[in-house]
């Protein structure tokens, strides 16, 4: 019956005229009910079947005979605003349909079939219904990516006594992005050789899986270089992607690592014939579309220069005149994108200078285009330099309490501390070896053979001198990229105001800290000796570090250390710990880049805590522009994963209340959502505004935040699979320092704070 019943509303269907949306509806809510597995005409009875009717299409409303109830049993409705009295209208013309008649007996009919069916679905281990999905019919096992949904709402699609019949496909989610995906996308990145294709491809590809879920693959031209037929491998290559490999994969990403190579492939697309080829090739053969990324980048621009020295191509060549002129015989070759008109056909966005200028044809008006044309206008080939911690301990942290907004423990305060330091001589100066040690009490008394005497003198050019300081007689600790001088000022409100007005007078007033320069001549410093291994965090001490900055005691604050081993001695006394900042001694003679740097925090109040004796010394910039170092930023995209109805609860709390719900989050820790909260791919989504701002920039940036922010932060930058981010290891009370670039990868290294 159920078979029949199909067939037959299959058949009507098809009679309706396209006004007749309403009915359509209706009968896919019947089509979906018979084309039930479970259905058949012996597992409901009558009077099963006719209690699930509403009354209007009960045996009792058209048979006076007919006795049964309705009352305790669920009914099978469909929304209420489509009775099914009046579904079958063709609503074109406002009459009924042509066998509107008999529709109230055939829809009891279905309904009655619908009854056993959902009740044997239930009761079936792990029955899964089925559903009409874009004209087919399919298992919920069958489900692929554009019909996506997370693990932890899989038991909410299983029908179940109180819900017989549950949509197959919840809402979507937006970090799902598949649901918005609906073609085959091939992406080309072109452009002149040096520009950044293969780095910027990677981080393209990156970018749409991790935020959007937009599984893509990536195919370097210069793989297939060497083949007979190259262009048909790279063809057959995409045809294996899209129609062979996993399902989902919609998306792929052409670029090549070596243009000079792949200039002779119709794939390389460097010339209007070459773009228009490929595009009518995808379209007749894999029925894709093609999105053109192209990279123009005046090659006089110092931060291309920096790019392009460090290239792994510029090794190949002898010399770089070499490799100039080949790169002048491609330019003579290759073709723009034209904006006259001939290729508005393309879906493309050209890049000038990367995210200085940037002009889309088509992009905006596809879900992937319009996200490409936005990172495209961010993301750059120059060097990255990010350094992450997490917030210090705080109250709830100590209690193991979920979320909150609870200020710092007092070891979290200690860790205040030393970050501050860190971001002195690490972030600011660019100290190189920072090395955080931490030596108990009774230890104390081994530092007298851990430490030495000696003296150091500047090299005479780098004496100070009156060009070395600026017209307000501030000391210059470097010039470099960004800008400049940074003047450490005693006085914080003078330094405040001057960053506010953007202006300074000229002058040869004196130094108004009334100090010596600190760097010029000679000058006695103490350094270390050796063995360390047995302090905290003393593996990291090399021989003939520079003593820094000393505390004594955990509630002290960090003082400049003396310049003398017996000073230190005796200023350290006995009893109490003490915790010693070290960098290289190189660093009183090197001159260092004096570069911008930003600083991050969540708009949390353990956050904010964690930076408040972090210094913002003033960094004049080559334009004489005023930059407040480490600007204090908030942003709420950088909070704790909210917890809802779990907020101030512990873990234990949780799991003795609801013990379902922890069940639930360990089996999918992504996308499980706290009752009233956020679930981690609600997380992922409100970081995608900050990696944007991330990828754009050039100076340093000092991120505090928490353990899921961080992570997805990390995981991105690394390139790691978001799935696996909820177990990366993000230890407390330690910055972990990231660079990257697109000349000579990801360089990382860890910073132990403590305590």
């Amino acid at each position: 019956m159920a078979r029949h019943l199909s067939n037959f509303f299959g058949n009507c269907s098809r009679t309706l005229t396209r006004g007749s949306e309403p009915c359509v509806a209706a009968l896919g809510y019947a089509h979906r009910i018979a084309s039930s597995p479970s259905s058949s005409c012996s597992s409901p009875s009558a009077s099963s079947s006719s209690s699930a009717l509403p009354p209007s299409l009960s045996p009792s409303a058209s048979s006076p005979s007919s006795s049964s109830s309705s009352s305790s049993s669920p009914a099978y409705l469909p929304p209420p605003h489509l009775p099914l009295a009046t579904l079958w209208v063709d609503y074109t013309t406002g009459r009924p349909g042509p066998t509107s008649s008999a529709f109230p007996l055939l829809a009891a009919a279905a309904l009655a079939a619908a009854a056993g069916a959902a009740a044997a679905a239930a009761a079936a281990p792990g029955g899964r219904h089925r559903e009409l999905l874009g004209g087919r019919t399919v298992s919920c096992e069958d489900l692929s990516d554009e019909e996506e949904y997370v693990k932890s709402q899989e038991h909410l699609v299983q029908p179940n006594a109180h819900n017989p019949l549950p949509v197959v496909v919840p809402p979507p989610i937006q970090s799902l992005a598949s649901h918005n995906i609906r073609h085959r996308v091939v992406l080309s990145v072109i452009g002149l050789p040096l520009r950044g294709q293969a780095h910027i491809a990677r981080r393209l590809r990156h970018y749409l899986d991790f935020f959007h879920g937009a599984h893509t693959s990536l195919f370097d031209l210069n793989d297939f270089t060497g083949l007979d037929n190259a262009d048909e491998a790279i063809l057959n290559a995409l045809k294996n992607h899209f129609e062979v490999e996993s399902r989902g994969k919609r998306h792929a990403i052409l670029y090549t690592t070596n243009s000079l190579t792949a200039a002779d492939l119709q794939w390389s697309g460097h010339s209007k014939s070459r773009r228009r080829w490929m595009n009518n090739v995808l379209l007749k053969e894999l029925g894709a579309e093609l999105h053109v990324v192209e990279l123009q980048v005046n090659g006089d621009m110092d931060h291309n220069m920096q790019y392009i020295a460090r290239h792994r191509l510029t090794q190949v060549f002898e010399n770089a005149e070499i490799l100039q002129n080949h790169i002048e015989k491609y330019s003579q070759r290759f073709v723009t994108l034209q904006g006259d008109g001939s290729e508005d056909y393309l879906h493309y966005v050209k890049v000038m200078n990367y995210n200085k200028k940037v002009t889309t044809c088509n992009m905006m008006n596809t879900f992937i285009g319009s996200r490409v044309a936005r990172f495209m206008a961010n993301v750059h080939p120059y060097k990255h330099v990010f350094y992450m911690t997490r917030v210090g301990e705080s109250e709830f942290h100590v209690s193991n309490r979920i979320g909150g907004d609870a200020p710092l423990s007092a070891k979290g305060d200690q860790f205040a501390l030393r970050l501050a330091e860190f971001a002195n001589f690490e972030v600011d100066k660019q100290h190189s070896g920072f090395t955080c040690v931490s030596i108990p009490a009774d230890q104390v008394s081994k530092l007298e053979s851990c430490l030495t005497n000696f003296s150091t003198r500047r090299p005479p050019s780098r004496q100070s001198s009156s060009s070395s300081r600026n017209g307000n007689g501030h000391n210059s600790q470097g010039q470099g990229q960004g800008g400049g001088s940074v003047y450490h000022h005693r006085d914080r409100d003078r330094a405040e105001a001057e960053a506010s007005s953007g202006e300074e007078e000229e002058g040869d007033e004196e130094d108004p800290t009334g100090e010596e320069d600190s760097c010029s001549g000679e000058r006695g410093c103490i350094v270390s000796c050796g063995d360390w291994t047995s302090f905290k965090n003393g593996s990291k001490v090399r021989e003939g570090m520079c003593l820094r900055r000393l505390q004594v005691g955990l509630e002290a604050s960090f003082q400049d250390a003396p310049s003398t081993k017996e000073e230190v001695l005796e200023a350290i006394g006995s009893g109490k710990p003490v915790t010693m900042i070290l960098t290289d001694l190189e660093n009183d003679w090197e001159e260092h880049e004096q570069v911008c740097a930003r600083l991050w925090t969540s708009a949390l109040l353990r956050a904010r805590q964690t930076v408040k004796y972090i210094d913002h010394p003033i960094v004049r910039t080559e334009g004489k522009k005023v930059w407040k170092q480490l600007a204090h930023r908030e942003y709420r995209n950088l909070n704790e994963q909210y917890a809802g109805q779990y907020e101030g609860l512990t873990h234990a709390e949780v799991a003795e209340k609801q013990p379902h719900e922890m069940e639930l989050r360990a089996l999918d820790k992504l996308g499980y959502r706290y009752p009233r909260g956020e679930s981690l791919l609600d997380v992922i989504a409100r970081l995608e505004d900050m990696i944007q701002h991330l990828e754009s920039y050039t100076e340093p940036l000092l991120i505090v935040a928490h353990l899921p922010i961080l992570r997805f932060l990390y995981a991105y930058v690394h390139g790691i699979p978001r799935e696996e981010a909820p177990d990366l290891d993000m230890p407390s009370h330690e910055v972990i320092k990231v660079v990257f670039d697109g000349a000579s990868g990801i360089r990382e290294e860890r910073y132990w704070l403590g305590p």
